[in-house]
């Protein structure tokens, strides 16, 4: 490998990476943390993708899946906004998909009364 080559991969990444945090500033946010609408992004996809998360098996492991346009932020973040203090991402049918149409940002309280059957969750308040 040519002398550099390393360095000017591993600057291009850097420059890309800088790029894609400045569209739309939430995955470096003026704290110097991600926003939480970026974790709610970032968590969601993990819930459905990395069997090593341990809500895995209730997201997909059960067949629940992120839609192909909001692998992209920017997508995710033009369908739902940026998330309001006190609310995380809620499916609306809790055996559907994270889509547009089938997600919302909701309170606690009202993720409690939208779970599915025979939830054993320990943090719901509506489990068995």
């Amino acid at each position: 490998m040519p002398t550099g080559t390393s360095y000017s991969r591993s600057a291009r990444q850097r420059a890309r990476a800088r790029a894609v945090a400045t569209v739309h500033g939430h995955s470096v946010a003026a704290s110097g943390g991600r926003t939480p609408t970026y974790y709610s992004w970032q968590n969601m996809h993990a819930r459905c993708r990395n069997p090593n998360v341990p809500s895995y098996p209730n997201y997909g492991g059960r067949g629940i899946s992120v839609c192909q346009r909001w692998t992209d932020f920017a997508n995710f973040l033009d369908d739902m906004g940026t998330r309001p203090d006190g609310t995380s991402i809620d499916r609306i049918d809790s055996d559907g998909n994270y889509e547009p149409g089938n997600c919302r940002w909701a309170t606690r309280k009202e993720q409690n009364s939208n779970h599915r059957a025979g939830c054993v969750c320990k943090n719901c308040g509506g489990g068995r």
